[in-house]
């Protein structure tokens, strides 16, 4: 991904920031970005609700070259390793913790509540759907011959 520019759109704060490829800040005015990535802070950090724009391939690229990121190794050298194993361990507690909030909260509304059908009645449904429309499509064909 050589000379490639990422531009990264902070929509919530109105701020652009100039990327290379080595996830650099390129501070060169009126560059012509190969990829957009835009959405707000929690959105951009979270990875969710982001459009992504450009090059395809160079995008792709991107994103391995993010989720193949040593975060740990790079806090290290600034925070030391203790401290962050530390933030290491908190941050994977948290993220299961939400994780069963999240498989609680599913369980009480399907089960509970019943606002929710599982996923199993809903994928069920979606099969019946696409054999009704396969079966109308052939009887309309039949019947147009």
């Amino acid at each position: 991904m050589p000379n490639k520019i990422i531009l990264l759109k902070i929509t919530d704060l109105n701020k652009n920031i100039y990327l290379n490829d080595n996830l650099t800040i390129n501070t060169a005015k009126n560059l012509e970005p190969d990829v957009t990535i835009s959405g707000s802070m929690v959105n951009l950090l979270r990875r969710r609700d982001i459009t992504i724009s450009g090059d395809p391939v160079v995008a792709q690229k991107l994103q391995q070259k993010i989720d193949s990121f040593d975060w740990e190794n790079l806090l290290a050298k600034y925070i030391g390793d203790i401290a962050t194993h530390q933030v290491s361990r908190f941050l994977n507690s948290q993220k299961t913790t939400c994780k069963n909030i999240m498989e609680t909260l599913v369980e009480y509304i399907q089960e509970e509540v019943k606002l929710l059908p599982p996923q199993c009645l809903v994928t069920d449904f979606i099969d019946e759907v696409d054999k009704i429309r396969a079966d109308v499509d052939r009887l309309e064909a039949k019947i147009s011959s």
